[in-house]
């Protein structure tokens, strides 16, 4: 995982509640820390300006980090998956506002498609202002080429709930789908004291004399669906 505006202590706090929540599910504790070691590649970004291309005055070439990124990644091991987040940080300056350069763009992340394992690179990015709670193809912010450009395209929208202020429902939605058929929005609501989200069905209710809520043995499958 790339991070764009995160420093390495952030991104252990972040990613440290979902390894616990793997590990105490996990058989062999030993062995899902080593593979945990050897395959999560966190890389902290923050200040050092991860551009991957240039302006239209220079031909939207690639930035020098691009090159760097992509001989770091040819060398290693196969890859499953590369997280970049948030997209605008590795985006060039015109990439929102040019629909050429974000065709070069997705250019670039479909060459890392092609790094060993082929892996699947999955882009972070804003919505446009003023989306709210709609989900519709468009919601990206920036040139439209960006979501023309991409074969999957999911939304995260929160939901109001006027019932029940303690509880926040996220709606899962796929804006955009090359090579699946479409689905109905997915409800997901956090676990109480989890970083997980589940489907709102699935997910435990609160308990006021509980400290601590057991994860729902439904997450990891219920995340196996979705990924």
């Amino acid at each position: 995982r790339d991070s764009g505006e995160e420093d390495q202590d952030e991104i252990q706090r972040r990613v440290n509640p979902y390894i616990q929540f793997l590990l105490a599910k996990s058989q062999d504790k030993s062995q899902f820390l080593t593979d945990l070691r050897s395959n999560l590649k966190p890389l902290a970004l923050d200040g050092i300006g991860p551009r991957m291309i240039g302006a239209k005055a220079d031909g939207y070439n690639p930035e020098p980090f691009f090159d760097d990124l992509h001989k770091v990644l040819q060398d290693g091991k196969p890859w499953r998956l590369i997280i970049l987040d948030p997209g605008s940080r590795f985006m060039g300056p015109d990439c929102e506002t040019d629909n050429n350069a974000a065709t070069r763009f997705i250019e670039l992340i479909e060459q890392l498609t092609k790094l060993p394992g082929n892996p699947t690179v999955l882009l972070a990015h804003h919505t446009r202002k003023g989306t709210g709670n709609n989900s519709h193809k468009d919601a990206a912010r920036g040139a439209s080429a960006l979501t023309d450009g991409a074969r999957w395209v999911a939304q995260l929208t929160p939901i109001a709930n006027s019932d029940d202020n303690s509880t926040v429902t996220i709606e899962l939605s796929i804006n955009k789908s090359n090579y699946t058929m479409p689905f109905k929005p997915i409800s997901l609501q956090f676990a109480p004291q989890s970083n997980w989200l589940e489907r709102a069905e699935d997910a435990p209710k609160a308990e006021t004399q509980t400290p601590k809520a057991e994860p729902n043995k439904n997450t990891v499958k219920e995340i196996a669906k979705l990924s």
